[in-house]
């Protein structure tokens, strides 16, 4: 469920709809994914590796949820940020100082 405080979810209009069990096809057969996985992470998101909530935008459409083509390139980018890709503010939510960039490539 999306609740009133998440971010806007997709663009139904501009963006690729496609349901869970399409856009679980989107990822390699290696990740052993379902549609339960899809709404996993549109309910409770998934943790990056510095700790960051990500969700899956999602959308109801005709009572059916969808999430797009797009939304989930959002999240598969999003999940493997490298610290050097944060943004401040990102750097600053997580506690992270920015001197502290560096430290994967250590």
């Amino acid at each position: 469920k999306l609740r009133r405080d998440d971010p806007m979810p997709i663009d139904i209009v501009s963006e690729t709809l496609v349901d869970y069990s399409q856009a679980m096809k989107r990822f390699p057969k290696e990740c052993k994914l379902n549609p339960k996985s899809i709404d996993d992470w549109v309910r409770d998101g998934r943790l990056s590796k510095y700790g960051r909530l990500v969700r899956l935008e999602a959308a109801k459409c005709g009572g059916r949820p969808f999430t797009s083509v797009e939304a989930v390139n959002r999240f598969v980018n999003q999940l493997a940020k490298r610290k050097e890709d944060l943004t401040e503010e990102e750097l600053q939510t997580l506690g992270l100082a920015p001197s502290e960039r560096r430290s994967d490539d250590e």
